[in-house]
């Protein structure tokens, strides 16, 4: 027996395992259908699922979380992923240069552009791309039927950059790539909700990203299950105000999709549903918006509201517009209006809560 640790408490109330699909390399471990079990925690190719039945399943770069399997063997532990989201999310740990068969530590990498294709080339001259682009493929089915909620990669990796990857050609350097795993995820996945662990200290960003995953969800918890014309109404009215938030335009286009959707089949207007509102969802709401989205739901209690009341809502909203006070402010005065006013259609709606408030993302969102 190698690598084992001790079960806690924890693991054993919650299965808090980590759940590695490697049947392809010997270790101490239980079969079950396939999937093999085990709590080694040595530096080699996995996947691993950290896994609790609450929490929403995120995939995520495995030098994120600490380990050590950088080109150096060290990481960059973010530590608000562990310490945070770390209560709300499980992670998929997944490092495409480990599951290639490269070495920790190795020779640095680099994205080449030989005019034809993006190569993945290792300081000392060797050609990584093939290696990258079969260890996609052979875990490429677990990712699939893992029911992935977002991902999380690694900034300006080569294999896991997101965004701005250096692409070098002919002696020149560029930064306007995508790591080969990260392009390979969203080709296949191109709704899910991605993002890069350093750009989640932007504010605006962290609160977008998480917004998205768990409206991603909701969605996929609808559309997975037995959806019905029915549902798909109920699922658009909710979240009306959300999608408004973030894009005027797609919120009337897709008001129009779900009114007209008894004239095609319900499976295409499903796919063109997830699309279009992920979509729209990807646009950070500006303040000008939040505040459009705050006063069409003042609209269901107006009638109700005091001068003195109406008065006091208006002062909140500027001071928000103004950068005084986060969104969490008229927000929480907004609510209090409708529990004591408000229709149930209008307190249900998803805007005023699309998340843990536990995490308090609009505590820190002002202009």
């Amino acid at each position: 027996m190698r690598g084992f640790e001790p079960i806690t408490e924890r693991s054993t109330s919650s299965l808090n395992a980590s759940i590695e699909i490697e049947p392809l390399i010997p270790c101490d471990e239980v079969s079950l259908n396939g999937i093999y079990l085990t709590l080694n925690t040595n530096v080699h190719p996995r996947l691993t699922v950290d896994s609790t039945p609450s929490k929403l399943l995120i995939g995520v770069s495995r030098c994120l979380l600490g380990d050590g399997v950088r080109f150096d063997g060290g990481h960059k532990h973010n530590r608000y992923l562990t310490d945070v989201l770390g209560e709300y999310f499980d992670w998929m740990r997944f490092c495409p240069e480990v599951e290639a068969g490269m070495g920790t530590p190795r020779p640095a990498l680099r994205l080449a552009d030989d005019g034809v294709k993006l190569r993945v080339v290792s300081s000392d001259g060797f050609d990584y791309t093939d290696d990258l682009d079969s260890a996609f493929e052979r875990r490429e089915p677990d990712l699939r039927s893992a029911g992935l909620r977002g991902y999380i990669f690694r900034r300006g990796s080569p294999s896991c950059g997101l965004y701005r990857v250096k692409r070098y050609q002919d002696g020149r350097a560029t930064r306007d790539a995508q790591g080969v795993f990260a392009r390979r995820v969203q080709t296949l996945w191109p709704n899910i909700p991605c993002e890069e662990g350093g750009r989640l200290n932007d504010m605006r960003l962290r609160e977008n990203f998480i917004q998205r995953v768990y409206t991603y969800h909701r969605w996929r918890s609808f559309a997975d299950d037995t959806p019905t014309l029915s549902g798909l109404f109920a699922f658009h009215a909710e979240h009306k105000y959300l999608i408004l938030a973030h894009d005027q335009r797609a919120a009337r286009t897709l008001g129009r999709m779900v009114a007209h959707a008894e004239r095609v089949t319900l499976a295409d207007t499903l796919v063109e549903y997830e699309s279009q509102l992920m979509t729209a969802l990807s646009r950070t709401p500006s303040i000008k918006s939040q505040i459009n989205t705050l006063q069409h739901l003042q609209g269901f209690v107006k009638k109700h509201m005091t001068s003195r009341d109406k008065n006091e809502f208006e002062r909140i909203v500027h001071q928000y517009r103004k950068g005084v006070v986060p969104l969490i402010t008229p927000l929480t005065l907004l609510r209090h209006h409708l529990d004591r006013w408000g229709s149930d259609w209008a307190r249900t709606q998803v805007y005023l809560s699309p998340y843990p408030e536990d995490l308090a993302l609009r505590s820190h969102l002002t202009a």
